[in-house]
């Protein structure tokens, strides 16, 4: 009976305003008699109506007219809001622009007049044009309501998708799979059926529904207010950005053909727009056309070819044969928005025939060669082992032209330090392009050869230079680097650096004021999980991280609907960072790709490549594999191109796991061969809350499920005394580490305090993992990696992100000792400079001196590390003074090969240009007789009876007085 009545009063206009009535002018009646007027049909008039035309300005406190006829006047909040184009493009439709900013801003937004909703209402449709900035997530370009408690809302995202809602008490979301497209105006609508569905539109499609026990009642304001445009009811949202128009809301449940029908006229400006599509010069084609399949305002369009077999619907080229005359073909193309079909003007162009000699097998031949010439890998030094192509199909840049998998590739190298065959055996197969750096540069010539059956060969050389090895040794590394995420939100999602405090991976120093150093531009523009590595060749860096925004579409569709991507960087000083790559590495049925680590393997010259991911039985993510979160496997050398991923760690290969709850989070430690993996995961019993266990294995790439991966730790963290913890990080501590552990385990309390960072002495046999009083980490640090660095390399980070940490000078140290010592007495602390003008004291670990050093009269340069892990070194001149003697007394003259004489090599700081500067003269060692023992004895003797002379003397005085 509702359906009845609803139906009885429903109404039909031809047109709203300058939307409708306008635009049936601008088309003229003559369509109208055509049958038009169907599609330009309306439903009851709306009881709001802001179309913005009337509105003579949007400053603070403005009126902007309800066109209902209901005065229901808006008032302006805030500043910042224009008048602009409407989603028509027709002279006098207006649209409101609102610029959108933090929820404590003053950022401009509607209030809505009171008494729109009554208290019996039972349904209601609220629905606007939108064009979103995309600036911030979970914001409400239009609500009704009282407060949190009681209204319904759209957003044009939050979480996976847009979606409308209704609260009363509690929530209730109708979601989208998909946001509101950034940028391009679109039709949103939430409707409320009472006691049945509220239910969310776009641009006329039904995209979410849910039942509900509401009424739209649940929508009624209050004295002084209906709700907003542009608002959300939670104070801490941000306040809605972009442009809206035409904002109505009806006392009933409109459908999908109601809503399309009421927007017949702007789904019509707008595929008209858009049919107008410019394919630039297509006069002299020679390759195939990208043609459109979306409009600018967000049309389908379809294309249809007078000559299919020169030019495809899909834009493929086939070029006429040499001496064959050129080919003109017409493509004509048709845009359909929300149920308007509207045929754009044909284009002409013409497709030139191959010259002669030529043909599409020497095109392709020639493509595959141009995209080598360009690869990235090989235009500059040979750092590390390469990818090197096989066919066309390995080029991304020509990976989709016809044939390309034809187009064979082959190489030759001038010398074995690039490899051009593959090597071993069985699963542990060396792929050619593995490169060897020796002691010295070494030029190589590599060439590549693309042949294409029915065209000539193409050579592409490559003049390459691989540099000799230059990494720093395990006694080098005396400091480290940590990256991480710091939250769920838009800044907290980009990554942040720190320094230890010296050889402690206990204390650590924020860089760039605890500000990003990194940021994403593609994907999601959310960064989380890093993890930073270097190369085994040493000089060399890759940083992976997740692309995720939670700061900018929430939780909601993260797991099934999740990115396939990778966020990427490459650096040769952690201080350059080349240009993000955002590389697709998933599979399609995938759900998303969680927390990205990397482990090198000897044993095929790669790196293993693993992350988390739900699997589902379908690319359409709508049903899982029923593993639930897993680890899934790819392999890759240069961080560009990766193999296709398998299944390497899923809960149901231990028994010990519970199977339905999945695993996340591996993190891997390699050390003599032995490979040590600690994963988040839920135990069946023996554990208070999923937790993080260990195995270790001989082989990095065995799946669990073979047995390879032995059990050799559970219930880490509740064992340690943390709380839930996830996104375990593990490293190997420095040589000399001053907190004292050999290995770390960090692992997020994600609830709580952000990482904690765990130490243990050893990884075998009963490991017990210390969960330390005493440690300083950056501010809010969430899921990331440590790397071991040396003191230059920390140096160079704190010279670009932290000038307070770079030591630019140390106090001298000036001192004298007599000849004949043990030792010599050195600060334990000087005062340090630093590149931001600021001095403090620091600790010093001064290099060793011994008697030999301090056995006769000279000077000696003694040098210190400085406790925070400066590059900078300490400075001590030590004078050694010669023992006083009586007058008259004989001071023997020691030998050239005497240690600590004037032009002595400094201690610690040996003269390395000259090996031999500090071995004994052979000629000296070769004299025997008395010309060498009797001067070295008598002056002995000498020195001998002068002491015994003055200590008789100073006796005698002291008799006296």
């Amino acid at each position: 009976m509702k359906d009845t009545a609803r139906d009885q009063r429903r109404l039909r206009r031809a047109g709203r305003g300058l939307t409708g009535l306008a635009l049936v002018s601008a088309m003229g009646v003559a369509s109208l008699a055509a049958g038009a007027s169907p599609a330009l049909a309306a439903v009851v008039p709306p009881i709001l109506d802001y179309t913005f035309n009337d509105a003579s300005s949007v400053a603070t406190a403005a009126l902007v007219p309800d066109a209902s006829g209901n005065g229901l006047d808006a008032t302006v909040v805030g500043s910042g809001a224009e008048l602009t184009a409407g989603p028509t493009g027709l002279a006098g439709d207006k649209a409101l622009k609102l610029p959108g900013g933090a929820s404590t801003s003053t950022a401009a937004y509607l209030s809505i007049a009171p008494g729109l909703v009554k208290d019996d209402a039972t349904d209601l449709t609220i629905s606007a044009w939108v064009k979103w900035d995309g600036a911030n997530p979970c914001t409400w370009p239009f609500a009704l309501g009282s407060a949190v408690e009681r209204h319904v809302f759209a957003t044009t995202q939050c979480g996976s998708g847009a979606y409308g809602a209704i609260r009363d008490g509690s929530e209730v979301r109708a979601s989208g799979a998909e946001p509101v497209p950034v940028g391009v105006w679109t039709h949103l609508a939430v409707v409320v059926d009472g006691g049945a569905l509220v239910s969310t539109y776009v641009d006329g499609e039904l995209v979410g529904t849910a039942p509900i026990t509401y009424a739209a009642a649940a929508a009624q304001g209050t004295t002084t207010f209906s709700g907003y445009v542009g608002k959300s009811f939670y104070a801490p949202d941000a306040v809605w950005g972009g442009v809206i128009d035409d904002v109505e809301v009806h006392d009933s449940a409109l459908s999908a053909a109601d809503l399309q029908d009421s927007q017949a006229s702007v789904y019509e400006a707008l595929a008209q727009a858009d049919a107008a599509v410019d394919l630039g010069d297509v006069s002299q084609v020679t390759a195939s056309l990208t043609l459109p399949t979306t409009g600018e305002s967000g049309s389908v369009l379809s294309w249809v070819s007078s000559n299919p077999t020169v030019i495809a619907a899909d834009g493929s080229v086939t070029r006429p044969a040499a001496g064959q005359p050129d080919a003109t073909v017409t493509l004509t193309p048709t845009a359909t928005r929300g149920g308007a079909t509207e045929t754009g003007a044909g284009i002409t162009a013409t497709v030139i025939a191959y010259p002669a000699g030529q043909n599409a097998e020497s095109e392709l031949a020639a493509a595959v060669s141009g995209a080598l010439a360009n690869s990235p890998q090989l235009a500059s030094d040979v750092l590390g082992s390469l990818t090197l192509p096989e066919s066309g199909a390995d080029l991304p840049a020509v990976s989709a032209l016809a044939g390309a998998s034809t187009a064979v590739i082959t190489w030759e190298s001038s010398s074995d330090a690039i490899s051009t065959v593959d090597t071993g055996s069985g699963e542990n197969v060396v792929k050619k392009g593995a490169v060897t750096r020796g002691s010295t540069d070494t030029a190589v010539t590599l060439t590549a050869t693309v042949s294409v059956p029915g065209a000539e060969s193409i050579a592409v050389p490559f003049d390459l230079t691989v540099p000799a090895l230059a990494g720093p040794t395990a006694e080098d590394l005396e400091a480290y680097m940590f990256v991480y995420f710091t939250g769920d939100s838009v800044d907290g999602e980009k990554l942040r650096f720190a320094v230890s405090d010296g050889n402690n991976a206990l204390d650590w120093d924020e860089l760039n004021d605890a500000q990003p150093v990194l940021e994403s531009t593609l994907g999601t523009k959310g960064l989380r999980d890093p993890f930073i590595m270097r190369s085994p060749e040493g000089d060399r860096f890759f940083l992976l991280a997740t692309d995720l925004s939670v700061g900018r579409s929430g939780w909601g569709g993260a797991v099934g609907n999740g990115s396939h991507y990778l966020e990427i960087w490459e650096s040769t000083d952690l201080v350059n960072w080349g240009e993000q790559r955002h590389v697709e590495v998933n599979l399609p049925n995938a759900g998303m790709t969680w927390a990205p680590e990397a482990t090198y393997d000897a044993t095929i010259d790669a790196y293993v490549v693993y992350w988390t991911s739900s699997l589902y039985t379908d690319e359409t993510r709508a049903v899982g594999d029923g593993n639930g979160p897993q680890i899934l496997m790819s392999i890759t050398r240069d961080f560009r191109t990766f193999t296709e991923p398998t299944p390497w760690f899923t809960a149901a290969d231990l028994p010990s796991l519970r199977p339905e709850n999945g695993l996340i989070d591996s993190t891997v430690l390699e050390e003599d061969g032995t490979f040590y993996r600690f994963t988040k995961a839920t135990q069946l019993t023996g554990c208070a809350s999923p937790d993080i266990i260990g195995q270790r294995s001989e082989s990095l790439r065995a799946t669990t499920a073979s047995g390879a991966w032995e059990q050799i730790d559970d219930c880490i963290g509740r064992t340690a005394g943390t709380p839930e913890v996830e996104g375990p990080s593990v490293f190997k501590a420095n040589p000399g580490d001053e907190s004292g552990y050999n290995y770390f385990l960090w692992v997020d309390n994600y609830g709580g305090v952000g990482y904690i960072p765990l130490g243990t002495d050893s990884l075998e046999g009963d490991i017990r993992w210390d969960y330390p009083a005493d440690f300083s980490l950056p501010a809010s640090p969430r899921h990331g990696s440590v790397l071991a660095i040396t003191r230059d390399e920390r140096d160079a980070l704190a010279a670009k992100w932290g000038p307070n940490l770079l030591v630019t000078s140390v106090e001298p140290v000036e001192v004298e000792t007599p000849a004949g010592g043990t030792a010599v007495a050195l600060p334990e602390t000087l005062s340090a400079t630093f590149a931001d003008g600021s001095a403090r004291e620091l600790s010093v670990d001064w290099d060793s001196v011994t008697a030999a050093d301090l056995a006769a009269p000279g000077s000696l340069t003694v040098r210190g590390d400085l406790s925070n892990g400066a590059a900078t070194r300490a400075t001590a001149t030590v004078t050694i003074t010669a023992v006083p003697t009586e007058p008259g007394a004989v001071t023997p003259t020691p030998s050239p090969s005497t240690p600590g004489t004037p032009g002595a090599a400094v201690v610690g700081e040996p003269d390395r240009s000259s090996p031999d500067s500090m071995a004994p003269d052979p000629a000296s060692l070769a004299r025997t007789g008395l010309e060498t023992l009797l001067p070295s004895v008598l002056g002995t003797l000498l020195l001998a009876a002068g002491v015994l002379t003055m200590i008789a003397r100073k006796r005698r005085s002291s008799m006296t007085r």
